[in-house]
């Protein structure tokens, strides 16, 4: 009975951690241009950028093809709703990855989103992030 109740507290610590830990916390990339790592780029710079970070965990980088590039940008709806952003800022770029695995063959083209903070989203999160209607994109050539 005794380790029943300290497994119930610890798990129930262990969850108080992981609720605390993955709560939201604000983006400042869209609030201060300082943490923004996209901050006064053009569309050439934009995409190689992204390009860059969404191939770092790729087992063979030099492989990659890209396309379908877009960048999504705080909109000024979005800054009457979040006063603290900047209109302009860039918020994520989208682009689809398609590179060798380690047999050497293509796996297809899989969505990625590269946050202006530097984090990387793949696959479920694509279609949340670049597939909404809520959102306003900027179609950028794939060089």
């Amino acid at each position: 009975m005794q380790f029943y109740s300290k497994f119930k507290a610890t798990a129930l610590a262990c969850s108080a951690i992981c609720i605390t830990a993955c709560s939201t916390t604000p983006n400042t990339s869209v609030t201060n241009p300082a943490n923004n790592i996209f901050y006064q780029m053009d569309d050439a710079q934009i995409a190689e950028k992204a390009k860059t970070i969404a191939s770092y965990n790729l087992k063979d980088p030099g492989s990659a093809q890209f396309r379908n590039i877009k960048v999504s940008r705080v909109t000024e709806e979005r800054h009457q709703a979040q006063p603290t952003t900047i209109v302009g800022l860039i918020e994520f770029v989208c682009l689809e990855v398609n590179a060798k695995n380690s047999y050497g063959g293509y796996t297809g083209f899989k969505g990625n989103v590269v946050h202006s903070d530097g984090r990387v989203e793949t696959d479920s999160f694509y279609s949340i992030w670049c597939q909404s209607s809520h959102k306003s994109y900027q179609s950028i050539p794939a060089q």
